[in-house]
């Protein structure tokens, strides 16, 4: 005691559940102290004028542990939070919060490194996702409110990539994605290839066209590596409806189609002007029909 206040180390009761141990300063808490809750919360580290303020740890119920800066009673500044799950997080605080730059790592091997706002993911950001067989998938770029938000790139465990824009935590609007078998630039909603695209296989094919829910479908134009072109109608993937097929070799069909095959009522135009009218079946001319010859000959049949 010194002046009738506490000064130096001493113990003493704030309250009927909190018990304070450590150093004072003409009666205010200052210094190295234990500050002890009868809930079995407890601070160690240092006080400036009554308050935590400084180094200090702060020990939960839970079982969680938070270590790094104090100002004015308030966890602010840098320090890590380790949970009795095996997460941590070590970064920068604002009032309690995550919040500025920092580094969260998951008991299940994820991670994430980059920008938060008031506890959640905010601003740029990476995040390397473990999956089963020793595989990881990764995401660099915005988030907004814990979530893909803005232009990001995402990997996946398979060596596929789509890189352009994320919204709600999904893939959704423009972007671009690539994997061994083929490259899409187009449109997406909600994860899936969805409006106007451009698909261009490794084998050379090119297709410009519609996506529905993930499904080509709709009118659209494919073009193969031998220079043959389709422009038509695709249901689920496939040619379906009615479409035209222009050969390299000058010959061209405009008809019918179902599941990729020519089938039902057509026209079959050669290069040498000749003409055949009629019915197909199976990518060939089957059943009745007119052939025209170039001459004007003409046999139906």
């Amino acid at each position: 005691m010194e002046n009738g206040q506490m000064h130096g180390k001493g113990v003493a009761k704030f309250g009927p559940d909190r018990t304070y141990e450590g150093q004072f300063a003409h009666g205010r808490r200052h210094g190295e102290g234990v500050l002890a809750f009868k809930d079995d919360r407890r601070y160690e580290g240092q006080w400036v004028d009554d308050k935590a303020h400084g180094r200090g740890s702060f020990f939960y119920p839970s079982g969680n542990r938070y270590e790094g800066d104090w100002l004015d009673n308030k966890i602010l500044g840098a320090g890590k939070l380790v949970y009795k799950s095996g997460d941590t997080y070590e970064g920068e605080w604002r009032n309690g919060r995550f919040h500025g730059t920092g580094r969260y790592v998951y008991a299940d091997g994820d991670v994430y490194e980059g920008e938060w706002q008031d506890d959640l993911r905010h601003g740029k950001g990476k995040v390397t996702f473990a999956v089963e067989g020793g595989a990881v998938e990764k995401y660099e770029g915005g988030f907004m409110g814990g979530v893909f938000s803005g232009v990001g790139k995402y990997t996946y465990a398979d060596g596929s990539v789509y890189e352009g824009e994320f919204q709600e935590g999904h893939i959704r609007g423009r972007g671009v994605y690539t994997t061994e078998a083929y490259n899409y630039d187009g449109a997406w909603v909600d994860d899936l290839k969805d409006g106007e695209g451009v698909m261009q296989f490794a084998d050379g094919r090119r297709l410009e066209a519609t996506w529905v829910r993930d499904e080509l479908h709709g009118i659209g134009t494919l073009t193969c590596p031998n220079n043959d072109k389709y422009v038509g109608s695709f249901v689920n993937g496939k040619k379906h409806g009615v479409g035209e097929l222009h050969y390299t070799n000058g010959d061209s069909f405009r008809g019918q189609w179902i599941d990729d095959r020519a089938e039902g009522q057509g026209v079959l135009l050669y290069a040498d002007n000749s003409r055949f009218e009629g019915q197909f079946r199976d990518d060939k001319r089957h059943g009745i029909g007119s052939l025209t010859q170039a001459d004007g000959s003409r046999y139906e049949g």
